[in-house]
């Protein structure tokens, strides 16, 4: 076979089954996904033919996807699915949405503040660290694996990243912080069966909520991350260890 014909089946090849942009942008393998359809500026004569048209559906194609966990409306962004943010958030509404992750992994009884977290990705370092490090566990025990060191590697990096905000004085005021702080106690539990250092975290979702003022808590993503945590501080105020 010629050089050239080699080169034309590698390029079919890849066109076959491309690579997500999100997926290499993150660093992660891509399964690829096979193309049925070719796109109108893919080819010039499609491209000449249909440039003149106009569909009844322009206007309403958009970037803002909708959908729905437990009821209630997800909150979701106007953001390019380039970008890790975007990636994360995509993968975070599967798990909202999935009937066997939710059956492994019940969100809505531990806050319905879960579905404001979307929108709110791509602004917080701890809060895109600690969704990416969430949704990594998720798809652990769903593959049936035992948590890897890449696990504990990202979700060190996520408790670094926490405590850079809460180092800030403008970003420890900012409610993605809080929540980065509420996710990884999930992420804590899921990976040490005794707890580990839970409470502790526990306790600096407390303090943190203290130093805001309870008038601070208006807005619904607040409000409902501070119902969320009502439970986890009374308990802590009893004494310095979570009853069993």
């Amino acid at each position: 076979m010629f050089e050239g014909e080699n080169q034309r089946e590698e390029t079919l090849q890849k066109e076959e089954g491309p690579q997500c942009v999100a997926c290499v942008k993150a660093g992660w393998a891509c399964p690829g996904y096979s193309r049925r359809w070719r796109f109108v500026d893919e080819m010039d004569g499609l491209k000449k033919l249909y440039s003149k048209k106009r569909y009844i559906f322009d206007e309403q194609c958009n970037d803002h996807w909708k959908s729905t966990w437990d009821g209630q409306e997800i909150v979701l962004w106007d953001m390019q699915l380039n970008t890790i943010g975007a990636h994360n958030a995509a993968m975070f509404i599967y798990f909202l949405e999935n009937p066997r992750t939710q059956a492994a992994f019940p969100l809505a009884y531990h806050g319905s503040f879960y579905r404001h977290i979307p929108s709110r990705l791509g602004h917080n370092m701890a809060l895109d660290s600690g969704i990416s490090c969430l949704c990594s566990i998720f798809i652990e025990r769903l593959t049936g694996q035992n948590t890897t060191t890449a696990i504990l590697e990202e979700y060190v990096k996520s408790l670094r990243r926490l405590r850079r905000m809460l180092n800030d004085s403008k970003s420890n005021q900012d409610a993605e912080t809080l929540c980065a702080s509420i996710i990884l106690q999930l992420c804590e539990l899921l990976i040490n069966t005794d707890f580990g250092r839970w409470i502790d975290l526990c306790q600096g979702s407390k303090h943190l909520i203290q130093q805001w003022g309870p008038d601070r808590f208006r807005d619904p993503f607040e409000r409902e991350m501070l119902e969320s945590q009502g439970g986890f501080i009374v308990s802590l105020r009893k004494g310095p260890h979570f009853p069993a």
